[in-house]
């Protein structure tokens, strides 16, 4: 009988000693995962986040993302990796094979700026300050393909944008360009 007892003790003790690791294991993931909660991302090459930037400097700024979401092209050759970071408010992208990042996808929940102080709301007559009349323009869309970078106006100020890599083989951005 009192090895019986012993047994449960001792599995009880397992247990919580099991569950201590798993709820410290939690707290070192999302700990090391939210260090972008610290700190303000500015896209740009002045700043914490761009296009070309490696996955793993990436990481080490934003953390890790939500999910890793293989999209299939054509060919493998085009086939990539879409990495969202829903509270950021950003998406990045990276060809399966590679190592940096291809494309930056800023959503209408971004919160942080362009190196260049622009940011998600400001208006259109900013942008062009800044970056200069677009390459091609229309009522939706502020094109600037030798820059790589797209914004999507809506009102006459920036709600979001997409930046690309020079050269890249993501069939988004040949989707985009005029």
């Amino acid at each position: 009988m009192r090895s019986y007892f012993s047994r449960k003790l001792i599995n009880a003790k397992e247990n919580i000693v099991r569950a201590g690791k798993l709820f410290f294991i939690v707290i070192m993931v999302f700990g090391l995962a939210t260090p972008a909660m610290a700190q303000k991302l500015v896209i740009g090459a002045k700043g914490n986040l761009m296009t070309g930037m490696q996955l793993k400097d990436a990481f080490k700024t934003m953390g890790y993302p939500d999910a890793f979401i293989v999209k299939r092209g054509p060919s493998s050759n085009f086939d990539h990796i879409e990495m969202p970071y829903a509270a950021l408010g950003v998406v990045l992208r990276a060809m399966s094979k590679g190592k940096v990042i291809e494309a930056i996808e800023i959503q209408p929940t971004f919160n942080g700026n362009f190196d260049t102080g622009f940011k998600r709301g400001d208006p259109f007559t900013d942008l062009v300050a800044i970056y200069g009349t677009p390459e091609s323009l229309s009522s939706q869309i502020a094109r600037y393909p030798s820059k790589g970078m797209y914004f999507l106006m809506s009102n006459g100020n920036l709600l979001s944008a997409k930046l690309f890599s020079i050269g890249t083989k993501l069939l988004e951005h040949k989707m985009v360009r005029p």
